[in-house]
């Protein structure tokens, strides 16, 4: 089975968007900006709704991610210090280590780990 890791940088998730804003791409623009700001699946983007997204009679946007978009999301809410046990709810996980699998966190701690070792 493949696995989506999610995108580990701001650079290249702004240059993505801008790629599709500078070609007049607008719906994939805002499909990724909508899911690297929200914890939304890309079935639930793509039936999304001006109603669903924007409240007319309160006069603004309700709170509301492809897979890639949806990671992406996770592992900044993580690398920011979101609380673990947020991140299993916001993602309806049953448990930290689908949690952890999901957002490729056991590869970067293992990562980190050989990186700050200094042994010469």
């Amino acid at each position: 089975m493949k696995t989506t890791d999610p995108i580990r940088s701001k650079t290249h998730t702004r240059e993505m968007a801008d790629y599709y804003l500078k070609r007049g791409k607008l719906r994939n623009y805002l499909l990724i900006v909508l899911g690297l700001h929200t914890g939304l699946s890309i079935g639930d983007l793509l039936s999304l709704r001006q109603r669903d997204v924007y409240d007319f009679e309160a006069g603004g946007f309700h709170s509301h991610l492809t897979l890639t978009e949806r990671k992406t999301f996770g592992y900044f809410a993580w690398k920011a210090g979101v609380l673990p046990v947020m991140l299993m709810d916001i993602f309806n996980h049953s448990s930290f280590e689908i949690t952890r699998r999901y957002l490729g966190i056991s590869q970067d701690e293992r990562d980190a780990v050989y990186l700050s070792l200094e042994l010469l």
